[in-house]
């Protein structure tokens, strides 16, 4: 009970000091398929800023206006969605309490993004951050 505690107190204030590059594991995959079960087994040692479902659009305001299963083709021209997935993978979305739910620290140099609303535009991602390195639970 006391590391979810502290994440709860620190999640308003991490800091991510990693480098801005999209060179990052993203584990997705559906709701209770062990997603979060693999980040934690990925991020065994704490050292990532997990990033717990950032593209939640009723948990996370930056994602509001966007569909909860949002379909992408991958060739499909979506420059604000670039922008935005952009700030998550390269770390530079500010501290938020869901996204950080999991994050006892307050200084990150890696990051970690884990997902369960993403399949159906994870081909996209593939297509404008090659960088990303994804891990899908089925």
């Amino acid at each position: 009970m006391l590391p979810r505690f502290l994440s709860e107190l620190a999640a308003p204030y991490v800091l991510d000091l990693g480098p801005r590059t999209a060179d990052v594991p993203w584990v997705i995959g559906d709701g209770r398929s062990g997603t979060t079960w693999v980040a934690n087994l990925i991020n065994f040692r704490g050292e990532s800023r997990l990033l717990f479902e950032p593209f939640h659009p009723a948990k996370v305001r930056l994602a509001r206006g966007y569909p909860l299963f949002l379909y992408l083709r991958r060739q499909a021209d979506q420059e604000t969605l670039w922008h935005f997935y952009a700030d998550i993978f390269t770390g530079r979305i500010p501290a938020h309490r869901r996204i950080d739910l999991y994050n006892p620290h307050l200084f990150y140099r890696r990051r970690l993004v884990k997902d369960i609303f993403a399949n159906l535009f994870a081909h996209w991602v593939d297509e404008q951050f090659p960088g990303v390195r994804k891990v899908m639970v089925l």
